[in-house]
């Protein structure tokens, strides 16, 4: 509130009437010029209202009639700033609620967003703390430099996406051309009858392209290479046959199971669960090991098999998942499941 009744409250030497004048023509200016803008068609109506009431004042013959249109201007000043603090409160509750959905968005980004969401998180706690409009527009840079971070942080995920999507696609062609190349190698596994290692590595290709959420099981059968030096390699076999029998027993038929290298085969899961949770599954769907007999040209031996096994997420690059299915550590003498 700003009062002018001192400047003409005691009797006056009638010189200092120009003087008198002139500071209330000052002050009038000052309301004008230095008003916070809120509104700007407010605004601008207050700035000619401001400019009519000093027109007016500048024909006021008496000090009573200027008390009047003295009034009428502070009133119109408190309206001014009543109607400009209401604008300004719903303001800061719509930038408030904005920064708040957009911090909500950004954080569903990804772990690479975290930085954004962390100032975000700070410029919103900060609107919450502030009253004065100088501070409003200090947040708004703040918010401004914030929103062309989250910006490169989004071209540049778009960027990586897009690499990665060509990267797959490249793969799942490879693939294919390997499959359909693969004239001289079997497209089944003979001693299985599973599809073979070419169809494995397309069947990763597209699972990840494709963005399901799949898991890639690798089950290596224990000691085959002991079974077929002791026994010969048609037992082996048969090992290897005994153990796919229980896999497909124990998995649902949704499950795709392919002859992987070696004493190793690999399932590709159809699960929503997270990896923990379906390791727990495959702990109990499994058994340690199952026992069978097997006969042989003179005689029958019972053999106890088991396998070493291991779950891994299906995710790009498949170069590297398919380095840690071929270095997984399933040496022959190891008995227990991993």
């Amino acid at each position: 509130m700003i009062s002018l009744r001192k400047f003409w409250s005691a009797p006056a030497p009638e010189s200092d009437d120009g003087s008198l004048m002139r500071v209330i023509r000052l002050l009038m200016q000052g309301f004008a010029l230095h008003a916070v803008e809120g509104d700007p068609m407010d605004y601008q109506s207050f700035r000619r209202e401001m400019q009519e009431q000093m027109d007016v004042v500048e024909g006021i013959p008496s000090p009573a009639d200027l008390m009047v249109s003295v009034g009428a201007i502070l009133k119109s000043l408190e309206a001014y700033n009543s109607r400009t603090t209401r604008h300004l409160r719903m303001q800061g509750a719509e930038l408030h609620h904005m920064i708040a959905m957009l911090t909500r968005t950004v954080a569903m980004l990804g772990s690479g967003s975290q930085e954004s969401v962390i100032r975000l998180r700070e410029i919103e706690g900060q609107l919450e703390r502030t009253s004065a409009i100088e501070d409003v527009r200090v947040l708004k840079v703040r918010l401004a430099d914030c929103l062309e971070s989250i910006r490169n942080e989004a071209e540049r995920q778009k960027a990586d996406a897009s690499r990665t999507m060509a990267g797959l696609q490249e793969e799942l062609r490879e693939s294919q051309t390997r499959i359909s190349a693969a004239g001289t190698g079997p497209v089944l596994d003979p001693t299985t009858g599973l599809r073979a290692r070419a169809a494995a590595q397309a069947a990763l290709a597209e699972w990840a392209l494709n963005r399901k959420p799949p898991y890639a099981g690798l089950f290596i059968v224990d000691r085959v290479m002991l079974f077929n030096s002791r026994f010969g390699y048609e037992l082996g076999d048969r090992v290897l046959r005994a153990y796919l029998e229980e896999l497909r027993s124990r998995l649902p038929p949704s499950d795709q199971i392919f002859r992987w290298s070696g004493p190793a085969f690999l399932t590709l899961l159809h699960r929503a669960e997270g990896i923990e949770k379906v390791r727990e599954q495959l702990r109990f769907l499994l058994p340690a090991r199952i026992e069978r007999d097997f006969e042989l040209s003179n005689r029958s031996v019972m053999l106890s098999i088991s396998a070493t096994w291991a779950l891994f997420p299906i995710a790009p690059p498949l170069e590297g998942l398919i380095q840690q299915l071929d270095s997984f550590p399933g040496s022959q003498n190891r008995t227990a499941q991993a």
